[in-house]
């Protein structure tokens, strides 16, 4: 009893946890990455409070077909998750692009030739735009993201070659993906625009995420110098009680 009693208490002072969400606002600068791609690189991208969003350069891609990225100054919401993408895929979608990365971003982007960078672009404009969380939404010919008539590389066979070969992938992959899936390669956040007239960015950091904190017992909660104090005296109201009821009993005996 006394023990609830003292929990119960112990909730009147207010004691909470942090949010873990760590979605916020970043400024910074950008520059083209100098990829055949609408990407971009930024070192430079911090908090409100100064402190770095990465120790390593954040490499970023557009995922909007129908905006353009910025350059120089920029102003995003990290960890927007599934509202950056039009489509409406939400989880499925952040899954699909931390997929597509895993399984392309190193052959077809990285170490890729300019027209399987710019083949890998569309399937990030498929994954933004057109992919609704049905399998029937991804398609090369229908759409926004349509790179059959692209007008840079429509004709060139390693351009077709990479493009048919991730939307074949996707439309194999995706049904049974899981909207759970994130990369363990690389760490992968979805950038909101604040500017309406830029597009949202996907944004990769070569290096593995951080994994979440183990779940650890509830420890006792922490306690003001006020709390504390206020705690001190309940306890000793708590003691006097019990003593002078003792004392009642023993005098009726």
């Amino acid at each position: 009893m006394l023990r609830q009693t003292i929990l119960s208490f112990l909730v009147t002072l207010g004691v909470g946890f942090a949010n873990s969400s760590t979605a916020a606002p970043l400024t910074g600068t950008s520059a083209w990455s100098g990829d055949f791609a609408e990407s971009a690189i930024s070192t430079d991208l911090k908090y409100a409070d100064g402190t770095p969003y990465s120790d390593l350069p954040v490499f970023m891609i557009c995922i909007d077909v129908t905006k353009t990225y910025p350059v120089g100054s920029v102003s995003y919401q990290s960890e927007a998750g599934g509202s950056a993408l039009k489509g409406g895929s939400g989880e499925a979608g952040v899954a699909a692009v931390n997929w597509l990365f895993d399984q392309y971003y190193a052959t077809y982007f990285k170490g890729g030739s300019d027209a399987q960078k710019w083949a890998f672009q569309y399937a990030i404009w498929e994954l933004g735009n057109d992919y609704n969380g049905a399998i029937s939404s991804i398609s090369a010919t229908s759409g926004l993201s349509r790179p059959f008539e692209d007008g840079y590389k429509s004709t060139d066979p390693e351009f077709i070659a990479a493009y048919q070969a991730m939307y074949q992938a996707m439309t194999s992959t995706l049904p049974t993906l899981g909207g759970a899936y994130r990369s363990k390669t690389y760490t992968i956040d979805l950038f909101g625009s604040t500017d309406p007239t830029y597009q949202s960015m996907v944004a990769l950091v070569e290096k593995p995420p951080v994994p979440p904190a183990a779940a650890a017992p509830t420890p006792v909660p922490g306690l003001s110098s006020v709390g504390l104090f206020v705690l001190t005296g309940f306890l000793s109201m708590v003691a006097v009680g019990g003593i002078s009821r003792n004392r009642t009993s023993k005098k009726k005996v």
